[in-house]
Formats: structure tokens, sequence, C-alpha cells
């Protein structure tokens, strides 16, 4: 089926585009050229991709750690549309098993349910993270890797279980590796790595780093532990929580400097 959009405004991510038309055919958009309203079949004031959020731990009324339930996962997936981000990986923390599991039962109910959800999957954050730099993760919780446990886990989530933030250090090679032939991605942070540990893992196959600065082996000129080593990896991407209280200002500027070039 096609549609034609009028868009007074669009952003396209590197400029704006000016009173265009956007054609789509069986939801794909296939052109974008100067128009008028008159021949389109709706018309808006501004258009802009959807944002991706692969980290966000509730929406409106629920915390999904705290309600890992379909009506958990529908507060994210609402919250997130009305505020024009499109795609979503609800996470989950640090908590027992038991609650893991429940989580992605009822993401994947929820999928099922509504086929074209924008929630892709599950942000696992934990439960295999490194107490020295828990952060808000309840310890008690926090475990050791074990391999049975770890392929058990990968059985159940599977196709629901996208993203995995671990401590690196505190798994063997053949645990990481375990975890990146499932197909998971997985991010290391809640770690205290040394520059040595993170290297290993970055070059074992990790790309990917859970909110660079925060919980994690800070830059030192001894010791340039697990920032250092995000740095230093040109192919390793570092999200920060850019509001001024994660990490300050300058320590973000000085971030895109040093990572910008491999990313845009």
């Amino acid at each position: 089926m096609r549609k034609t959009i009028f868009a007074a405004k669009i952003y396209t991510g590197t400029g704006v585009l000016e009173n265009h038309l956007i054609g789509s055919e069986n939801g794909k958009i296939t052109t974008i050229s100067p128009g008028t309203a008159g021949t389109a079949s709706r018309s808006v004031q501004n258009l802009a991709p959807g944002f991706i959020d692969v980290h966000i731990n509730g929406g409106d009324q629920f915390h999904f750690t705290q309600n890992a339930a379909i009506e958990g996962v529908e507060d994210i997936d609402r919250s997130c549309k009305a505020l024009g981000t499109a795609y979503t990986l609800p996470s989950l923390i640090t908590s027992p098993l038991e609650n893991i599991y429940k989580g992605i039962d009822a993401i994947r109910q929820y999928r099922q349910q509504y086929p074209v959800t924008g929630v892709l999957g599950m942000h696992l954050e934990g439960p295999y993270l490194n107490p020295v730099k828990r952060g808000a993760h309840m310890l008690a919780y926090i475990k050791k890797p074990e391999t049975a446990e770890l392929i058990a886990l990968i059985k159940h989530g599977r196709d629901i279980i996208r993203l995995l933030t671990i401590a690196p250090e505190m798994f063997s090679g053949d645990q990481i590796k375990l975890l990146l032939d499932s197909g998971i991605t997985i991010a290391a942070g809640h770690s205290n790595a040394t520059y040595q540990e993170a290297s290993v893992a970055f070059n074992q196959g990790i790309k990917l780093v859970t909110n660079l600065y925060n919980a994690m082996s800070p830059l030192q000129h001894r010791a340039p532990g697990l920032v250092g080593a995000t740095f230093e990896h040109d192919d390793v991407y570092a999200p920060i929580i850019l509001d001024g209280q994660h990490c300050d200002y300058a320590a973000a500027r000085i971030a895109y400097k040093l990572k910008r070039t491999n990313y845009f």
C-alpha cells in the first residue's frame, strides 16, 4: 500500500528539509522530494526518525525489574512512543534468576501479542557484575558466572536477550566466547577490569561498554583501566548518560573528541 506524507520540516539527522513529500510503500520509504501538502494523504509540521533506546529501566508507572510482567513492558513501550522513541530494549537489572526468566517470558509474550511493537527484546544488566563496581545493583543477587547457568540462560532467552552487560574480568575466555557465539551483543559494565583485562575482552569481540565512566575502572596514568582501554580501541562504542550528573560535560566532550571519528 502506497502512502504520501507532507512535512513542513524533516529532520534527517544531518540537516533539515523544508516542504517535502515522503512516499512509502508497504511500510518502507521509497521517495523524498520537494512538494506541497495538497498532493499528500497526510500533513505534519515536523518529522524525524524515531529514537532507539537500548537501556531503559521503566516507563511512566513501573520499574521493569520490580514489575517484570506484560504490563511493565507495555508501560515502557507506550511511554517511549509518546516521546519519540520508536524502538526499545527494556532493561532488567540484577535480580533473582526467577525474576530474570519472568521478564524474558513477559517480553516474549508481549511481542507475540503485538507483532509490530517497538520492543525489540531485552537488555539484561547483570547479574554477572563485579561487586566492587555494583553501583545500585543489589549485592545479594550479584553472581559469579557458571557455564551451565549461562547455557540455560542463553537457551531460555533466545531471540529475547539482545544485549547483556557483564564485568568481563569475572568470566573465563571460554565463557565470553559462549556468550558471543550465542549472538547476544555483550557490553562491559559495572566492571573493575584492568586495562589488560579489558583489552583482552575487546580483542575477543566485546565492542560496547555500558555508560562510559560510570561503575567502571577509571583512566589513571599508571592504571588506564576500562575507560583507557575503551578510548584506545577504535571499534568499541561508548554510550554516555549525558545529563551532567553521571559525568561532567567536560568529560563527555573529551570522550567525543576521542571517539567521534569512529562513529560519524
